[in-house]
């Protein structure tokens, strides 16, 4: 099951230590990059996309989804009213939003896709002479993943290596919108 909360980047920043509390408390483990945020453990998983002014470094919006993996023994039951509403996780979040009036809306659509349409929509909005110096600028400064993993690099300095490329092209990217 898939669910969704959208916040401005005002109620996500003022909630957010009470969030990431309620993950350490049922056992999510940061897996993802700032630009993909990824919590996971065994039965559940939250994708964060936020929406940035990079030129400000604020948050304009957070869009949460939570899958929960149906962990149900008894495959004839069609509703998962039960199980959701025993889902410590599930119930620590909706009490979460609901204390700023918020609330988490169940989704039908697959989780990646709503993360790659979101993720997406600044990329193409960019003006074409953007792109290509972006596309240049990624050429002398993006990692190597496959030559440093060949020269035995540990795969937390890849990941940290990647993640500076990630931050450094985000002012990048804001520095070449403003020249235009």
């Amino acid at each position: 099951m898939q669910w969704k909360i959208t916040l401005t980047g005002l109620e996500y920043s003022s909630q957010k230590e009470k969030f990431k509390k309620i993950l350490r408390e049922n056992s999510l483990k940061w897996k993802g990059t700032l630009s993909n945020a990824i919590w996971e453990s065994s039965d559940a998983k939250i994708r964060a996309v936020f929406k940035r002014d990079q030129i400000n470094d604020i948050t304009l919006e957070a869009v949460l989804i939570l899958e929960i993996k149906d962990t149900a023994k008894d495959t004839t039951d069609t509703t998962n009213e039960t199980n959701i509403s025993e889902n410590k996780l599930f119930n620590d979040l909706s009490l979460w939003a609901r204390s700023f009036g918020k609330a988490w809306v169940e989704q039908n659509t697959d989780a990646k896709k709503e993360v790659a349409k979101i993720k997406d929509f600044d990329e193409k909005k960019l003006p074409e002479e953007v792109r290509a110096k972006l596309e240049f600028w990624d050429m002398f400064h993006k990692p190597q993943e496959t030559y440093m993993r060949k020269r035995g690099c540990p795969e937390s300095y890849i990941r940290c290596a990647i993640l500076a490329w990630k931050e450094e092209r985000e002012k990048v990217k804001a520095q070449y919108v403003s020249e235009f």
